[in-house]
């Protein structure tokens, strides 16, 4: 089985901390905003900022959205940086060339919290419980735990390897080292 020629990503919003929250079941992350006058000082403000801005970002287009996302990517796993600063994420917008007065407003508009409301639901419906989880047209959701990522030369084999057993052997439920 080969990768789908051009292949995409598709990229979707699943929140740790909503599918970690104990206490009350009917809460909800993304209704916080319009329920809670102190939502930002909560702890999982970061997290609900962060889906929040890619919403932004892709309010400026899907090319906009996939430059911010990969720039937020970069910044959280090569830079080291806390997607929890607002510096991060206004910095992401830059390197993806965000229109920066459109970006803002998007900011302040919780409506921006319906798709990755969406997205969320959809992904527990599935099972999903953690990510990054990977859906394959026809296969089971597989979430999958790097220590590190290959070198370039080596990713492609590695995720056609990856794509060949999830989406090609569905019998294979788990596979993990001991740590």
């Amino acid at each position: 089985m080969g990768l789908p020629d051009p292949w995409t990503i598709r990229w979707r919003a699943f929140s740790l901390y909503q599918v970690n929250h104990e206490g009350d079941r009917n809460w909800r992350i993304w209704e916080q905003p319009l329920i809670d006058p102190d939502w930002a000082e909560r702890p999982y403000a970061p997290s609900l900022r962060a889906f929040w801005a890619a919403e932004a970002a892709r309010r400026q287009g899907e090319e906009a959205y996939q430059r911010y996302h990969l720039a937020l990517l970069r910044a959280r796993h090569q830079q080291g940086l806390s997607l929890a600063k607002s510096e991060t994420l206004w910095a992401a917008a830059q390197v993806a060339g965000l229109e920066a007065r459109s970006f803002a407003q998007a900011l302040d508009d919780p409506t921006c919290l319906q798709r990755p409301a969406q997205d969320h639901t959809e992904a527990t419906e599935m099972g999903v419980f953690g990510t990054p989880t990977f859906v394959f047209p026809g296969a089971e959701p597989a979430y999958l735990k790097l220590s590190d990522l290959p070198d370039p030369e080596e990713g492609m084999a590695f995720w056609a390897e990856f794509q060949r057993i999830v989406a090609g052997r569905p019998y294979v439920q788990e596979i993990k080292r001991p740590q």
